[in-house]
């Protein structure tokens, strides 16, 4: 399930990941505010929480690190994650597909410092 963060602005999306990371939260929440960003900034910058123990992503799943990053290669100007394994390695996967935009990964629990990341 995801959760936008309220202090999202401009092009800077903040999103909270409880559990799982489904095809209907990519389809239903991350596309139409990605979308939007793209329009209005040209690209964003995304920080992604992982809280809890979330689930493995599915061998179909459009979260997978060749998937998105392929997909969102030239709409990403930065990107980060506040997480434990795997979603580290998730980050610096898609990182190497997009080959270009900085990208951090953080300790679970460390928001703060993420978001001062992301929108520094």
């Amino acid at each position: 399930m995801l959760e936008l963060v309220l202090e999202s602005q401009g092009n800077i999306l903040g999103i909270k990941v409880r559990k799982n990371m489904s095809k209907r939260d990519y389809a239903d929440v991350l596309l139409p505010h990605l979308d939007w960003i793209v329009q209005e900034h040209g690209k964003a910058r995304l920080l992604f929480s992982m809280e809890g123990a979330v689930q493995e992503l599915e061998t179909d799943s459009p979260w997978l690190p060749e998937r998105f990053g392929a997909a969102h290669k030239d709409q990403i100007e930065k990107l980060t994650v506040a997480g434990a394994a795997p979603w580290d390695e998730w980050c610096l996967k898609i990182g190497e597909v997009l080959s270009g935009p900085p990208v951090s990964v953080f300790a679970p629990g460390k928001w703060e410092q993420a978001w001062d990341w992301i929108t520094s």
